[in-house]
């Protein structure tokens, strides 16, 4: 993965519990309000981020004593560019594996989960995963328009 060259000026690093997750939730607002980005993206990478955040805070550290960290750094990568990197510890997660749900089923006869991740990736122009000593790192990517940024 190829994020280190990234200039991503927003980070957040919180530990990894659900009493985070608003802090997140709200970093990334507040991230791309200081970016001029528009609401409908913003509201987007607001989804993205929760999906991605819950997968860390329910499953990530459901193994540990204690939880671990959470570093989410965001910004624009190039004028067109909004990504988000997000690094923990936990327990190995590669969403680019995750399989997609099926749609077509009735909704009794699905199991439980893969929407979110679906969706995630519906919405990014780029998603990478690596893990590299210890480290998922998740970097997600959503190309900037006219008709949803600055």
């Amino acid at each position: 993965m190829k994020n280190e060259g990234l200039n991503l000026s927003y980070t957040l690093n919180l530990p990894a519990r659900a009493s985070s997750f608003d802090l997140f939730v709200e970093f990334i607002r507040q991230t791309g309000e200081q970016l001029n980005l528009e609401a409908s993206l913003v509201l987007k990478l607001g989804l993205v981020a929760e999906e991605l955040l819950i997968n860390i805070i329910h499953y990530a550290y459901a193994e540990a004593k204690e939880p671990g960290n959470i570093e989410m750094r965001c910004g624009m990568a190039d004028p067109e560019l909004f990504c988000m990197v997000i690094r923990d510890n936990g327990t190995p997660f590669n969403p680019l594996l995750s399989k997609d749900p099926d749609l077509m089923a009735d909704i009794d006869d699905r199991p439980i989960g893969g929407l979110g991740i679906f969706l995630v990736r519906e919405i990014a122009d780029k998603l990478d995963y690596c893990r590299e000593k210890e480290t998922n790192t998740v970097m997600f990517c959503k190309k900037i328009t006219s008709g949803n940024g600055k």
